[in-house]
């Protein structure tokens, strides 16, 4: 018996494919613009002006390959926004006159105004810029642009080059952007977070120090009871009813940290007073009772119960040449109820030793003291994490120690050469910048936050700076004798504040960080340009000495070669 043939299933054509994907993209289209309308014709919009600039930028190179290499007038600056047609030349660039109909059949009519075309001086060429940056949005193209928070890096947003000459001889540690502590290399910025909320702050800047503690990575340690302090602790093992044990060692967010239990029943009548300190038994300090050091650490609790009525304690105390005890104390008490379940790289405290009285101060002793209460029961685990003792006013970035004084080198940061000619303008300018600092004041200069200069002490022609005394020192001119400005600012720390100054012969004027306030105003004074001689902008040092390091961090530096409007300066800084 022969069996019928089956009749062959007939698929879809190529073209009925096509027709059914095309009906399908129309109507996926028309169910997105249903769904969000403003969002489909915005994003229309976006494209259209895209092609429109891509068809400016075209013509302009058209013109400068048809001129022997010259650009429309404006086009230098970078200053302005190109205008649409039919737009008068206020605050924008016309080149109508100059492109249509010779390069470009008309000027278009979409809202450019926050597109930019502007020369490229790597390449000799012009490129599209939609900076969807509010500065630029503000004040314009600048010539330069660091953005240290954003971008995390020394690339100048408006040429895309690295311009900045950065070295620090040795290595340092900064909060990566994960929140643990990162050791940058010799020579290595550093861009630093807060520890809790993760924020960019930007390009680390500070000066040399010294970790006088001989041993914060604990070094030595031994798990027990009472076990092995680190090496040059001086811990004590039991005391009044109180003993110790080493419950552990490791490291936290890139802390090294060592755990130490205390337990037992305070047989101490009235009060217990517990201290220890890591470094040997007597952890002394040379100075005198002018002498500033900065003691931090590391501390939470990580097991037992908090006792309701004892402290911990972070204390200085001065001694005489002989070692003994002045009696004069400066402490700080730690809340330890509030650091359980948080991170330990949340949990640093500083302690900064003010004057003693006594002029016979020839040792400063640093440690830690428990107070505990009669009768009291205890038993609580502390986690202490990388101590740090500095001579200076304020605390700085951890700096590890295995066994000997440790050394972090101080960070410069400058841009000279052509880097500098290429974007400063002798004539008139204006500079903006964003700034934290975290410290106190340099004992023995200011605190710098940039200095353009010609590489000496006696010639800035724009300075800020903070001294000893909270006081702003500006300076515009052509040496330290010629200057235009010296005010006093208060700034709290740990702060953003945004400065903005522009300047051009006989018009000077500055807005500072409390937005919209003129600190001052200054047109009466000649300031002379034509004779001082710039050739470095130095971020955050002094050039001459390599000292007068913020302590701090600058967020972003922009500069304009122009003396920009009172009312966009103001903007600027809000």
């Amino acid at each position: 018996m022969v069996s019928k043939l089956q009749k062959p299933h007939k698929g879809f054509t190529l073209l009925e494919m096509l027709l059914t994907a095309t009906l399908i993209g129309i109507l996926a289209t028309i169910v997105l613009v249903a769904l969000n309308p403003n969002k489909q014709l915005e994003a229309a919009r976006q494209a259209r002006i895209k092609v429109d600039m891509n068809l400016i930028s075209q013509a302009i190179q058209e013109y400068v390959t048809y001129n022997r290499g010259k650009y429309p007038e404006g086009i230098d600056s970078g200053a302005k926004p190109i205008c649409q047609a039919g737009r008068a030349p206020t605050g924008c660039l016309d080149l109508s006159s100059v492109l249509v109909p010779t390069y470009i059949a008309s000027m278009p009519e979409a809202d450019i105004s926050n597109y930019y075309i502007r020369k490229n001086t790597k390449d000799k060429n012009v490129e599209l810029s939609h900076p969807k940056d509010e500065i630029w949005n503000i004040g314009g193209i600048p010539n330069l642009d660091l953005k240290f928070a954003k971008n995390k890096s020394l690339i100048d947003s408006v040429s895309g080059n690295n311009v900045i000459n950065f070295t620090r001889n040795s290595t340092a540690t900064y909060i990566g952007e994960d929140g643990l502590i990162k050791t940058a290399e010799v020579n290595e910025p550093r861009f630093d977070h807060n520890p809790v909320t993760g924020e960019s702050l930007g390009l680390l800047v500070e000066e040399s120090r010294i970790n006088r503690i001989r041993n914060n990575t604990m070094q030595g340690a031994v798990v027990g009871a009472p076990g092995m302090s680190p090496t040059n602790w001086n811990l004590g093992e039991s005391m009044g009813g109180i003993n110790r044990e080493i419950v552990g060692v490791g490291v936290e967010d890139g802390i090294s940290y060592v755990d130490i239990r205390w337990y037992g029943t305070v047989t101490t009548n009235p009060i217990l007073y517990f201290s220890f300190n890591p470094e040997s038994q007597f952890g002394n300090f040379p100075g005198t009772n002018t002498v500033r050091y900065a003691f931090s650490s590391y501390i939470k609790v990580v097991g037992g119960t908090v006792p309701a009525t004892s402290d911990i304690m972070m204390v200085y105390h001065n001694m005489n040449a002989s070692f003994q005890n002045l009696q004069e104390y400066r402490t700080l008490k730690i809340p330890l109820s509030t650091t359980m379940g948080k991170k330990l790289i949340e949990n640093r405290y500083s302690l900064i030793n003010t004057n003693f009285l006594s002029t016979d101060t020839a040792y400063v002793r640093p440690y830690y003291q428990w107070n505990f209460y009669f009768n009291e029961v205890i038993d609580i685990t502390l986690r202490i994490g990388m101590p740090q003792v500095e001579l200076g006013s304020f605390s700085t970035s951890v700096i590890p120690t295995s066994g000997s004084t440790a050394t972090r080198n101080a960070d410069n940061a400058s841009i000279t050469g052509s880097n500098f000619s290429n974007w400063y303008n002798s004539n008139e300018g204006t500079i903006l910048v964003q700034y934290r600092r975290y410290g106190g004041f340099k004992v023995d200069g200011f605190n710098r936050v940039f200095e353009i200069s010609d590489g000496t002490n006696q010639n800035r022609f724009a300075l800020l700076a903070f001294g000893t005394n909270s006081s702003m020192y500006e300076l515009w001119g052509i040496s330290n004798t010629n200057y235009m400005n010296f005010n006093t600012i208060n700034t709290s720390f740990g702060n953003l504040y945004k400065y903005s100054a522009s300047f051009k012969q006989d018009d000077f004027i500055r807005y500072g960080q409390d937005n919209t306030t003129v600190l001052d105003v200054n047109t009466d004074n000649t300031l002379p340009t034509s004779s001082f001689s710039a050739n470095q902008l130095n971020i955050g040092y002094e050039a001459s000495s390599g000292e007068g390091q913020l302590g701090g961090h600058i967020s972003q530096l922009t500069y304009y070669p122009q003396r920009l409007p009172n009312t966009t300066l103001q903007r600027l800084t809000q």
